[in-house]
């Protein structure tokens, strides 16, 4: 009977020693995120990450996303949260704003979070090499080291924007002075750059039919660009006149 009773007591204490062990523990998963991203132009946040945490053995976690290569977090700020929880983004400051680094009070000790972040991208090209990270923490935000989750994320940085100008198929247009067209084109510009668009008032169809600019950004015939940040796309309208329809 003793023997079953230290049995009992030893299989009890094994079993509070394994649930003590599992019962503080976080993973942290990036759901989506941002394949490609400009190099940083400003202080505009151009790419995201949507962040999956699942933890259990504390309400306090410390969440954020850093770049491998530097070990520094980003620069940018939390975009939302769901299921709410209290979330405090760190204070500590960047040539961009906040680090992307949050101290979250969940009030539950287990369950799972979506958490988003809106930051910059580097000033260089290539492959971005980024970790999102969580880890448990105790009552004043002091890391538990031994909880840490990292996940693994790259992100390519390009520094060419392509451009898409949407003109009818009789018009010409110049950029810069050189001539583009007639009709719609791409063409890839620096990020960053400025470029000016000019196109006719009036193009000339045939003897009968002629065709009036109505729209080119409200600017007239002429149009300085803000610097490329991304990816963009534009259209160039006119309306006609003697009552020949432009397909």
């Amino acid at each position: 009977m003793r023997k079953l009773a230290l049995v009992t007591l030893a299989l009890l204490l094994f079993s509070i020693s394994l649930n003590s062990v599992r019962a503080e523990n976080v993973s942290v998963s990036v759901a989506q995120y941002s394949v490609r991203t400009p190099v940083a132009l400003y202080r505009c946040c151009s790419a995201n990450a949507n962040l999956t945490v699942t933890y259990t053995g504390s309400d306090h976690i410390v969440i954020g996303i850093k770049d491998s290569s530097t070990g520094n977090y980003l620069q940018g700020h939390l975009s939302f949260n769901y299921p709410y929880a209290n979330i405090q983004q760190t204070s500590r400051h960047g040539l961009y704003g906040n680090e992307t680094l949050c101290d979250v009070l969940t009030r539950l000790d287990s369950g799972t979070l979506h958490l988003g972040f809106d930051f910059t991208g580097p000033n260089r090209t290539g492959n971005w090499n980024l970790e999102a990270v969580a880890m448990l923490a105790d009552a004043n935000f002091n890391p538990i080291n031994s909880t840490v989750s990292v996940f693994q994320f790259s992100i390519t940085v390009y520094d060419m924007a392509n451009v898409y100008v949407n003109v009818p198929q009789s018009v010409s247009l110049k950029l810069d002075g050189s001539s583009e067209g007639p009709g719609s084109f791409q063409v890839s510009l620096k990020v960053g750059s400025n470029h000016t668009f000019s196109v006719p008032l009036i193009q000339v169809i045939d003897s009968t039919s002629r065709l009036v600019l109505s729209w080119f950004g409200g600017y007239g015939a002429s149009y300085v660009t803000p610097p490329f940040a991304h990816n963009d796309s534009g259209s160039i309208t006119y309306r006609c006149m003697f009552g020949r329809t432009l397909i």
